[in-house]
């Protein structure tokens, strides 16, 4: 395998930035899709602490289905580094919208 074909594939997936640099500020979006395989969600785990002026929602959606949304930032308070926020998405899940209503968010804070 090509040592820099890698490489820049994953500057490409990181928004061209080393360690997944880039920031979503407001009216942003992100969608992630998994092609191999579902998953249930049931919590995030955000890697930085969210401010109070932040709002985010996040949607889960099963294949070629509606999007259904698991977490809004409005309905949590004091959100804080490394721990699990439950969440709730009643399909199995197999894409994710990450969309920013204010606020700035680097979507690499969050893990699912």
């Amino acid at each position: 395998r090509d040592a820099n074909a890698s490489k820049n594939l994953y500057e490409l997936a990181s928004g061209g930035c080393p360690f997944g640099g880039a920031t979503l500020r407001a009216e942003c979006w992100i969608e992630y899709q998994l092609t191999q395989f579902a998953l249930h969600l049931l919590a995030l785990r955000f890697k930085e602490a969210l401010r109070s002026d932040l709002h985010i929602e996040i949607f889960c959606a099963g294949d070629f289905s509606d999007w259904h949304l698991a977490f809004s930032s409005k309905d949590h308070t004091g959100i804080v580094k490394d721990r699990s926020v439950p969440c709730r998405c009643d399909v199995l899940t197999h894409r994710f919208k990450v969309n920013v209503i204010s606020g700035e968010f680097n979507p690499w804070w969050l893990s699912f």
